[in-house]
């Protein structure tokens, strides 16, 4: 009888346990949500972009993963000055999570950098794909194209791209 008991009690313990796990997992980035934040405070921006890199290695598949990867890119991007960096994880969260709020963001963002940086051809290639998902505000992104066919002085292109 006792040996009964003592099985019943590991098994009560186990599942304490997996469910004292699976409650502090799901708090878990979160925390790290509000870590990397006081860090951005603190302008300690690499800091920032290595924590969320380890939070996608975690979960790179979760939920928060699209919102990770985003938030990452911005960090390299806008506050490390690393383009290039800030051009790849972009693109990752276009190709990953395709359906995601945050694709087609990263979509944008990537033609706004290559409109920025006057590599017009490589910004009507992402605006494109953005017209291919046919969730983006379709007016606006047809005029960033047509614009960026004036800027390279193709003004049929332009002129066609004004009156789709």
């Amino acid at each position: 009888m006792s040996k009964r008991l003592g099985s019943l009690g590991w098994i009560s313990l186990g599942c304490c346990c997996f469910f004292f796990f699976f409650s502090c997992t799901k708090k878990y980035p979160e925390q790290q949500f509000l870590q990397a934040e006081r860090l951005h405070s603190e302008h300690r921006y690499q800091e920032e972009a290595e924590l969320y890199e380890l939070m996608l290695q975690h979960t790179p598949q979760g939920p928060e993963g699209p919102r990770v990867a985003f938030r990452m890119a911005e960090i390299y991007e806008r506050f490390l000055g690393d383009k290039a960096k800030g051009l790849e994880v972009y693109a990752s969260i276009a190709d990953k999570w395709r359906g995601s709020p945050e694709a087609f963001a990263a979509l944008e963002r990537r033609a706004g950098i290559y409109e920025e940086n006057e590599e017009y051809p490589l910004a009507v290639a992402e605006y494109e794909k953005l017209l291919d998902r046919g969730k983006s505000p379709h007016d606006k992104i047809l005029y960033r194209v047509a614009s960026c066919h004036l800027k390279m002085k193709e003004f049929h292109r332009a002129r066609t791209s004004f009156f789709k």
